[in-house]
C-alpha cells in the first residue's frame, strides 16, 4: 500500500507540474522580461530613426549613463537629452541593433550583441559606416519597465591615421 500511495503522489506531482498537454511551464516571467528588453532596444533603434530626442530618452533611466567610444561618459538623462539634442541637428543614424544574448539577473539584464551603422552628416551630407559590439545593462523601474541603465559601445573597424 505504501508504495501505491508514493506512485500517485508522484502523478500527481508530475500531473500539476506540467502544462498543456503534459508540457512543462516555460517561466514566462523571463519570456515576458526578455521580449520587453527587445522592444526597449526597438524603441532605442526607432528614436534614432525618428531623430526624436523624448523617445529616444524615454529609454534611459534617470541616472543612465552612456559611454560611448572617443568621447567622455553621458551621465544622467538631461545630459543625454542635451547631447542628443545636438546630435540630431549635426546628424543621421541608420543603425541595426542585434542582440545576442540577454542575460537576466532578477531587476537587472545584461545584453551584448552587434551593430551596423551609417552616420550622414546634415552640414555636406558625407557619410561614415560602422560595426561593432556592444554591452547594455538594464534596470526594471518599480512600474514593471524595463529601461537602459548603462550602455557601451565601440568599434570593430581600426582608427584612422588621423586618430590617436
Amino acid at each position: 500500500m505504501k508504495g501505491s500511495f508514493s506512485f500517485l503522489a508522484m502523478c500527481f506531482l508530475l500531473a500539476c507540474s506540467s502544462g498543456p498537454s503534459g508540457q512543462t511551464p516555460v517561466d514566462s516571467t523571463a519570456a515576458i522580461d526578455e521580449e520587453a528588453i527587445r522592444d526597449l532596444m526597438n524603441r532605442y533603434v526607432s528614436g534614432y530613426e525618428s531623430e526624436d530626442v523624448e523617445t529616444f530618452v524615454s529609454v534611459f533611466a534617470e541616472d543612465a549613463v552612456r559611454m560611448q567610444p572617443n568621447g567622455p561618459a553621458i551621465v544622467g538623462s538631461d545630459q543625454i537629452r542635451a547631447y542628443y539634442e545636438n546630435w540630431f541637428t549635426e546628424s543621421s543614424l541608420d543603425v541595426v541593433v542585434t542582440p545576442d544574448q540577454i542575460e537576466l539577473l532578477g531587476d537587472r539584464a545584461v545584453a551584448w550583441g552587434t551593430y551596423t551603422a551609417k552616420v550622414t552628416s546634415k552640414t555636406d551630407g558625407t557619410e561614415s559606416q560602422d560595426r561593432g559590439k556592444w554591452i547594455n545593462v538594464f534596470v526594471k523601474g518599480t512600474d514593471g519597465g524595463w529601461r537602459f541603465y548603462r550602455n557601451i559601445w565601440n568599434s570593430d573597424l581600426p582608427l584612422s591615421d588621423d586618430e590617436p
